[in-house]
């Protein structure tokens, strides 16, 4: 039995392994990372961390089965089973995020078991997101964690992360296009299941993230969710070899994260920021950029144009039209000294600032994102 355990973990981790090279290129894969702990001086192991621009990716694989007892109903036997999948995982790499923190800006020396040790770089990373993969689980039942926490760990849900089954990793990382999708849906995905319970399979959460990026917004968090039966088209894609379905995007966002992709080699910020907004938004976005750009060429407007598009009591997005012939930092730099950002700082606690460059031939293009958080300057 000993063995066949160790079969599953090593299965397990070479197959994420295989997923993660394939999707992401040009990042750094280190396995088997030995740590210390600063806070009980004990050494542990991190099972695969990925170096992506700045990002640190922290994963746990997890070899174990849900037993027969748990699928049959037995409260006991699934706290056993949780506590190895889901609370162990999370302690374990959050563990190592923090260790990662305490040696931001560093270039440290891991320890790997009967290998050459892991030199890995934190020059550049400031973001850490983590995820344990299994290769079964409980289906519905085990994605909404709140109600698992509260039974495994009391009221300590700043530690969940999300938890996803081989098998459904696989069609994540084939139907979302980037690495920023990937990074976004792990992000989305650990924000809802720290706040939100929710009956829903891991497809049933892809499908939403495809209609929405998963920027959804509840009254009230405590309330259970139903996304049952949202992964119809992801279904559909591999039961019937119909389209591959794909994030909705406009064609202004669609270029600008494939801009920013290109031209940002140490982060993926302005990306994020960009699928940060729904499809509904870009729409509006795009809507009231075109109708500031025929004003900007009518009026034969020379200095950058501001507008307020789309917002609620706490953010909101603000488009700066700008000629081809201003820098991206000067337009930043005259949207705080603006009178629009002495009001937005009033009212708001953050501010999304979309550049909009008109080129020579009156076409517009993302030229930079911006989030400016508020809230401590008020």
């Amino acid at each position: 039995m000993e063995q066949y355990n160790k079969c599953k973990g090593t299965f397990l981790e070479n197959e994420i392994l295989n997923l993660f090279k394939s999707k992401f290129t040009n990042c750094e894969i280190f396995t088997n990372n030995c740590w210390k702990s600063s806070e009980d001086g004990k050494t542990y192991e991190n099972d695969i961390l990925i170096i992506y621009k700045n990002y640190a990716l922290i994963i746990e694989a997890k070899g174990n089965n849900i037993s027969n007892y748990t699928r049959e109903g037995s409260f006991n036997n699934a706290k056993k089973d949780m506590t190895k999948l889901i609370l162990k995982s999370a302690i374990q790499a959050n563990g190592f995020k923090k260790f990662l923190r305490e040696n931001k800006g560093k270039k440290i020396s891991l320890n790997k078991k009967n290998s050459e040790n892991n030199d890995v770089s934190l020059l550049n990373i400031n973001r850490y997101l983590c995820l344990s993969v299994s290769i079964n689980g409980m289906e519905s039942l085990g994605n909404s964690q709140l109600q698992w926490f509260q039974e495994l760990n009391g009221d300590k849900k700043d530690i969940i992360i999300p938890h996803i089954q081989l098998g459904h990793l696989m069609v994540i990382l084939d139907i979302l296009d980037t690495e920023a999708e990937v990074i976004h849906y792990l992000r989305q995905r650990t924000i809802i299941d720290r706040s939100l319970r929710y009956t829903a399979d891991e497809l049933d959460l892809l499908g939403m993230y495809l209609k929405s990026g998963l920027n959804l917004n509840f009254d009230n968090k405590e309330h259970v969710a139903p996304f049952m039966g949202i992964s119809k088209e992801i279904d559909e894609y591999y039961f019937n070899k119909l389209i591959k379905p794909k994030c909705k995007r406009t064609k202004l966002f669609m270029e600008g994260i494939e801009r920013f992709r290109r031209l940002s080699p140490n982060s993926v910020d302005e990306e994020i920021l960009l699928l940060d907004i729904p499809y509904k938004g870009q729409q509006a976005i795009e809507k009231e950029i075109k109708h500031c750009k025929d004003k900007m060429i009518n009026e034969k407007a020379t200095n950058p144009i501001i507008t307020e598009i789309i917002g609620d009591d706490c953010r909101c997005i603000v488009a700066v039209l700008y000629w081809y012939y201003y820098t991206a930092e000067e337009v930043k730099v005259g949207v705080r000294k603006s009178k629009f950002y002495d009001i937005f700082k009033e009212q708001r606690d953050e501010i999304y600032i979309l550049g909009i460059e008109v080129d020579f031939y009156n076409n517009y293009s993302c030229g930079f994102i911006d989030k400016i958080n508020l809230k401590g300057l008020k």
